[in-house]
């Protein structure tokens, strides 16, 4: 019974391996198909269309907002520097009213200390 078994064994495991190798054929076919039908869809559909979106849409439209908004740029420099022309004075009025200025000790000695006014080692802080 031993020899009837082996050749029954041997021919399941033929018919599990050709089972299985159909099978993977069968998949690699399929994948095949799947991913040559994307592509073709890329090529043929998308890629044009993108291509026409951009020429046609995206590309001017862009070029009109950035002449537009340079254009409003240059118009608008001279106005700019009119405003800080008219807005220094009042500048330097609330840079006079401080409310908090920061000495900072000497750097040049050691310690922070200047040897013509004997200062302290931290800062002061003078505060209206």
């Amino acid at each position: 019974f031993q020899e009837l078994f082996g050749l029954l064994r041997a021919l399941l495991v033929f018919v599990v391996v050709l089972l299985q190798e159909v099978l993977f054929f069968m998949l690699w076919l399929v994948e095949r198909l799947i991913l040559e039908t994307l592509v073709v869809i890329g090529e043929r559909f998308l890629k044009p269309l993108l291509n026409a979106l951009h020429n046609h849409f995206f590309n001017p439209l862009f070029t009109a907002v950035r002449n537009l908004l340079t254009g409003l740029g240059v118009a608008l420099s001279p106005l700019v520097g009119l405003l800080d022309i008219l807005t220094a004075p009042f500048a330097r009025l609330l840079r006079a009213f401080r409310l908090v200025e920061i000495i900072k000790p000497n750097a040049a000695t050691p310690g922070g200390r200047s040897d013509e006014k004997k200062r302290a080692n931290t800062s002061t802080v003078y505060a209206v």
